[in-house]
């Protein structure tokens, strides 16, 4: 069962306040946030605010996640997966109490299984493609001319591949602001919880 394997292995983790669940994929450069910015935010996050964390990756981001583990003062707060069923993956995001990653499918994932999605947006819409979860936070890159607004397909940048403006918007989201989206989640969740 899913729901036992993810139990199982998070058992590697120390108990903390906050489990989150990290995602550096993207289906294009473009779109992907910078690791350090990753880095830098789960080193806040595990020494300001108790977090422990799940690094989900397939096979085409290992090699980089492994690197991205090398950078963190709190490794023993992190469980690296690599290459994991769907349903496992669900399992284990069933277990977070947020999600951090970017414009891709696992932040659906994340959501139908009751993680808080935080997610970074670049050249895509979030008012089209963010999860409609009531503790979702959509962070968006610096403005962009060439964004698609209010419809569905990739921009003109995905496409060709590179940005037209030199300013890649997604670089611009400030880790500051995506540590304290993920502290609104834990705290509407906790409010909840409580009521």
């Amino acid at each position: 069962d899913e729901l036992e394997f993810a139990d199982t292995l998070l058992t590697a983790l120390p108990d903390c306040a906050v489990l989150v669940g990290v995602s550096i994929a993207a289906s294009s450069p473009l779109k992907a946030w910078p690791r350090q910015h990753f880095i830098r935010i789960m080193n806040a996050l595990a020494l300001q605010d108790d977090c422990a964390f799940v690094l989900l990756s397939g096979a085409q981001q290992q090699s980089e996640c492994q690197e991205l583990m090398q950078h963190l003062v709190c490794r023993d707060r992190v469980l690296l997966t690599c290459n994991l069923h769907l349903r496992k993956v669900a399992a284990l995001l069933s277990r977070c109490q947020v999600y951090v990653g970017n414009d891709s499918g696992l932040m659906h994932v994340a959501a139908a299984v009751g993680a808080s999605p935080v997610v970074m947006f670049g050249p895509t819409d979030p008012d089209v493609y963010a999860p409609r979860w009531l503790s979702a936070s959509a962070l968006r890159g610096a403005p962009c001319p060439y964004r698609k607004v209010a419809s569905f397909g990739h921009p003109a940048c995905v496409v060709a591949g590179r940005c037209f403006t030199e300013q890649d918007c997604i670089e611009h989201i400030n880790p500051d602001a995506v540590c304290q989206s993920v502290r609104r989640a834990v705290q509407t969740l906790t409010a909840t919880e409580l009521q």
